[in-house]
């Protein structure tokens, strides 16, 4: 899996200035839908909905050897054949974000690479996922929170007359 937050990120970590990570006002990993499971890409549907079932999960990893190659919704396999491999039925994507990645440019990093989610990794530690949808939700939101405190802090001319 391949962490790309932005061009000036290495392997030992980001070279940015404190300034840049106060700037970051939604964090994904604040976002993110954990814990997740994870499951070979050669098993069934039936023992994917068995795991998901024990584990209450609506989201499972799916691996081949020590790689993630993609993620498999419960809502995705509702017509599934209870014998297909899950890789048949997985949604694909191999790109990822670091935990302290703004909200608004992991759903850019969405948009581009055409995908509904990204694994949420710190280094080889993967932690979670974060959806489209939960990014647009909380997007608006703080956008919506935000707007609602700029209002409040008008006077209120109704009662100045």
């Amino acid at each position: 899996m391949r962490i790309f937050t932005s061009e000036l990120e290495t392997a030992l970590g980001r070279h940015s200035s404190p300034s840049a990570k106060a700037a970051a006002a939604l964090p994904v990993v604040q976002l993110m839908d954990s814990p997740m499971v994870r499951v070979p890409s050669h098993i069934n549907i039936r023992g994917a909905r068995q795991i998901a079932a024990l584990k209450r999960t609506r989201h499972l990893l799916v691996t081949e050897g020590m790689h993630i190659i993609g993620l498999l919704w419960t809502d995705d396999w509702s017509g599934a054949p209870d014998g297909d491999p899950v890789w048949k039925w997985m949604r694909s994507s191999s790109a990822g974000v670091a935990p302290d990645t703004d909200a608004q440019v992991a759903l850019r990093m969405m948009d581009r690479g055409r995908t509904s989610f990204l694994v949420v990794a710190a280094g080889a530690l993967v932690l979670g996922i974060i959806t489209e949808g939960r990014l647009r939700h909380a997007i608006a939101t703080a956008a919506h929170g935000s707007n609602q405190s700029r209002l409040n802090s008008l006077p209120d001319l109704r009662s100045a007359g």
